[in-house]
Order: C-alpha cells, then structure tokens, then sequence
C-alpha cells in the first residue's frame, strides 16, 4: 500500500511538471508587439520550406553564396518562433586550387575561432517571399558591420530567386558606408 501511493505521488509530480505549449500559425502575427508568453509561433503551412539549402550567384570570377535553414522553436525570452535564418560567403575561384573564401558571417572577421550566430533572419508568410534582416560583417574597419532590410523573392517556373538588400532607415553621423554584400542580384538554387 506504501508503495502505491509513493507511485501515485510520483506520477502526480511528473503531470505538474509537464507544461503544454499552445501553438500558433506565425503567418496570424503581423507585428512583434502581438507576440504574446508561453506561445509557440511556428511555420505550421511550410512556408519556409521554397528557400532552405544552399544559393549562389556567380560573376567573374566572384562566388556568392547563401545557406538557409529553418530553426524551430526558438526561445525569444518567453515566446517561442520558427525563424528562417542564414549564412553567407564571399568566395573568389570557388572550386579552384588558389580558392579563398574572402568574407563569411560563420565566424567573427579575423578570429576564425569565434563562431557567429545566423546574420541573415526572417520568415516567410507568403511561400514565395522572404523578408527579414541580414548584417553584413565584411565591412571592415572603421565600421565593421551594417545591418540592412533583405528580401528575397523567388522567380516562379525556376530554381532562382531575387536578393534585395536595402539600408535601414536611421540617422547617419559622418561618412555612409555601403554594403560589401551585393544589394541586388539573382540566386541560383543548387
């Protein structure tokens, strides 16, 4: 009989610890002020899914390449959000003996053993366009980084899509610097 209701006991401990997380299509928020506790925002329709895997653009003899992943249920302090997220390169002769990968956002600018989270972040509501933000880290000094708006949109009938970064609005104290990234191009999906 004492075993039975330590048993009890025990399982009643482990059901108030259980906690159910509501889920929420993310495409039903339109603002981040509508974010509400506890609540899973998640791509429940597979919106992401048309811009995950690896995209480049190739001019000369310059390689630019981005990589999309889906992260899934991802704390934002209290609110948990499925985000489509990214790296980029900057490659010259990709696939050649003299390669040299000039500029990549996995790693901190000349400290190769300091890894970065994703730089380029966003969603997709429509399943046909992107929209979110991208930090270019290949600036260099004095500045060293510059984030800007990103959409990429893609082309339908093709495995291509249009990349568009464009500057935050904001003040601008001394000389503009512009983006190392290209601003408008068109990716291939490989």
């Amino acid at each position: 009989m004492q075993l039975k209701k330590i048993f009890i006991i025990l399982v009643m401990l482990l059901i108030s610890n259980i906690k159910a997380q509501q889920i929420e299509n993310r495409c039903n928020i339109h603002s981040f002020a509508d974010f509400e506790q506890g609540i899973y925002y998640k791509d429940v329709d597979n919106k992401f899914a048309p811009f995950i895997g690896v995209w480049k653009n190739v001019t000369g003899n310059t390689t630019f390449k981005v990589t999309m992943f889906k992260t899934e249920d991802t704390d934002y302090g209290g609110y948990f959000l499925d985000t489509l997220e990214g790296h980029y390169e900057i490659i010259l002769n990709e696939g050649q003996a003299n390669e040299n990968i000039i500029c990549t956002s996995r790693f901190l600018p000349g400290n190769p053993s300091v890894q970065l989270p994703p730089l380029i972040q966003g969603s997709s509501c429509s399943g046909n366009g992107f929209g979110g933000s991208v930090l270019d880290m290949c600036i260099g000094p004095p500045k060293y980084q510059l984030n800007g708006m990103l959409q990429i949109s893609l082309i339908p009938g093709t495995n291509t899509a249009h990349w568009k970064i464009t500057r935050k609005r904001g003040l601008v104290i001394g000389q503009e610097i512009d983006y190392t990234l290209p601003k408008d191009i068109i990716l291939t999906k490989q």
